[in-house]
């Protein structure tokens, strides 16, 4: 780590000749064209300054350089598109502080071997050896894809972790996470138990970013079991769960939206526990395979897909009035003027002022 940063001051201040950086200032495409003829260490530098202008070269100086390092890095710029986005929010994480593994090793080799490490302890130490901050923080985000294929209540809390410790990329690594995810069916009670600890780990987290995190988790997950479920329909094994309130929504939606142009408003409000929450037949076995080849008839437009990918709907003390607004993002989801008109004869204002806003929103 000391040699490299002796050799990126040697990028800025050269004793008997221009430095890179002035030759880059004056003369930029030269620079690159003659890359090829510089030492391993400044083609190194120079990759890392071009990448961090953002400048359009960068394709022509890969195509030029046959140092390993280099070629790794560029590799990663071809296929990992994100690396040329620092520009999203970063975090702060406690395994920054985590001493530096001081060993000479390039960064494949870094890469490598965080992916087979079990302690995000020994990876902290491998990634903070990176002084380069674009790759140390995706040394973390390799370490988290590496963990998707890990069980236990540990190696998710350890992925999430490592992703809000992956700087600039948190975002783009945490979006990785529901797509890892092999959830139990339904009516798989003991398997439910075990995740319902990981959301409190999330829910009850010191990080309010975690907190956020886990709340938009459990409802794009939670949507997604009750969207593969071969029958829709109620199990009393989620009462009193985290998970309740976004299978109950889920439910509510997805069975609204199978009515097509039957759907009414105020008669789903009336019939609301027999129309949304039928019990599950005794027939439905608990391993009941998911319909994953065949989705749910819900098409998705424009805004209103939030609603279902993590949407926080309004909500209201009032039971008649949060049925309102639940049918109401439904309706608006679906793009259907019938229920949203219906809703303005509300006894609620606010029902009235909101169903008003999203029938705006439809007709833009």
């Amino acid at each position: 780590m000391r040699y490299i940063l002796c050799m990126y001051l040697l990028f800025f201040f050269a004793c008997d000749q221009p430095s890179i950086q002035e030759r880059w200032e004056k003369e930029p495409l030269e620079l690159v064209a003659q890359s090829a003829e510089l030492e391993s260490f400044e083609q190194q530098l120079l990759f890392r300054w071009i990448r961090d202008q953002r400048s359009e070269m960068l394709h022509d100086f890969c195509t030029l350089s046959h140092v390993e390092e280099v070629e790794y890095q560029c590799s990663l710029f071809e296929n990992r598109p994100h690396l040329s986005d620092i520009k999203k929010r970063s975090s702060d994480s406690i395994l920054h502080g985590y001493k530096a593994d001081e060993e000479t090793r390039t960064i494949k080799e870094r890469f490598l071997l965080v992916q087979e490490q079990t302690s995000t302890k020994e990876i902290a130490k491998i990634c903070n050896g990176l002084d380069d901050m674009v790759m140390r923080s995706e040394c973390y985000f390799v370490a988290a894809d590496s963990f998707h294929s890990r069980r236990g209540t540990k190696a998710f809390q350890d992925m999430i972790q490592l992703c809000f410790a992956s700087g600039p990329f948190v975002d783009y690594c945490l979006s990785h996470i529901p797509q890892r995810i092999m959830l139990p069916s339904f009516q798989q009670e003991k398997q439910w138990k075990r995740w319902e600890e990981r959301f409190f780990w999330m829910k009850t987290h010191s990080n309010q970013d975690i907190q956020l995190f886990g709340d938009r988790l459990m409802h794009q997950l939670g949507f997604r079991v009750v969207q593969e479920m071969s029958e829709l329909c109620w199990d009393s094994i989620h009462e009193g769960t985290l998970l309740e309130p976004i299978f109950k929504d889920a439910l509510v939606f997805f069975r609204f939206a199978e009515q097509g142009e039957k759907r009414r408003f105020f008669e789903a409000i009336e019939q609301w526990e027999e129309m949304f929450y039928p019990p599950c037949s005794t027939g439905v076995k608990k391993d009941t395979p998911r319909r994953i080849q065949l989705s749910r008839p819900v098409k998705t437009y424009g805004l209103s897909k939030s609603f279902v990918q993590g949407y926080r709907r309004p909500t209201s003390k009032d039971r008649q009035e949060d049925k309102a607004f639940l049918l109401l993002e439904a309706g608006f989801y679906l793009r259907d003027l019938f229920v949203l008109h219906d809703a303005t004869r509300h006894v609620s204002k606010s029902v009235q002022n909101r169903a008003r806003l999203l029938i705006d929103a439809v007709k833009k």
